[in-house]
């Protein structure tokens, strides 16, 4: 017996991680702006859902508006929530000087390569569309490890720092996902494609739940550092460093 209705799910996990970002949010002063630059920079991808829908999964929701216009609320609350959690932590981890080095050796290697490896994920995502008729997720997860590799190829120093830092939000969003499918059992294998991926579970959940955690934490962040290095990792030896 379900003790949430299914249509309630999708709403209830988003929330979750929207109270989780709310709670950070609420208790870190200092990460304010960047968590909420983040999430609203991601809240659009949420407009992307139309893509996994039937393909990859088609939850239901409290006004079923994927059904209708392709994507719904849920799924802009849940990319809005993932953003601003895996900035808050990256911060939380590593304080508030968030420059992977201030080596002057390294800066001029790093500018080198700079756009680069901060376009790979988009540029990847660009040509699997294209190239490659694969389930949809599998775009999605190639596209976030090879610009998670990139990431961690141009700034090593931060490297073990990312990998680290995606383990909490991985734990978190699994512990989720084994929520989900206690509240309404058989959640997965009700709603996701099963037969149209691999098939792999972790404790009942598709194993491409965990990964897309990881790798979008990795990548998520990745991008963050090549935010903050275009603002004060080009300046001369001794400009102020990031708060």
């Amino acid at each position: 017996m379900p003790v949430l209705p299914d249509q309630y799910v999708w709403l209830f996990s988003s929330s979750m991680l929207l109270l989780v970002w709310l709670l950070l949010f609420a208790f870190n002063p200092s990460h304010r702006r960047i968590m909420l630059v983040s999430s609203l920079i991601a809240m659009p991808f949420g407009l992307t859902q139309p893509a996994f829908l039937q393909s990859y999964w088609t939850p239901p929701g409290v006004l079923d508006l994927a059904a209708r216009f392709g994507f719904d609320i849920e799924c802009l609350i849940f990319c809005f929530a993932i953003a601003g959690i895996n900035v808050s932590l990256l911060k939380l981890y590593w304080g508030q000087v968030i420059l992977p080095t201030t080596d002057p050796v390294r800066q001029p290697q790093i500018n080198r390569w700079f756009w680069f490896t901060l376009a790979t994920p988009f540029v990847l995502l660009g040509v699997l569309y294209f190239v490659w008729q694969g389930n949809p997720i599998y775009w999605s997860l190639l596209a976030q490890t090879g610009g998670a590799l990139a990431c961690m190829w141009c700034f090593r120093e931060a490297a073990a720092k990312l990998l680290l830092v995606s383990l909490p939000f991985t734990a978190m969003y699994m512990a989720l996902c084994l929520l989900m499918d206690a509240l309404a059992p058989g959640y997965f294998d009700r709603f996701w494609n099963i037969s149209d991926i691999s098939g792999i579970t972790l404790l009942g959940v598709p194993i491409e739940e965990p990964l897309f955690a990881a790798t979008f934490s990795v990548c998520a962040n990745g991008i963050y550092l090549h935010v903050l290095w275009n603002r004060y990792g080009r300046k001369p030896q001794g400009a102020p460093s990031p708060a």
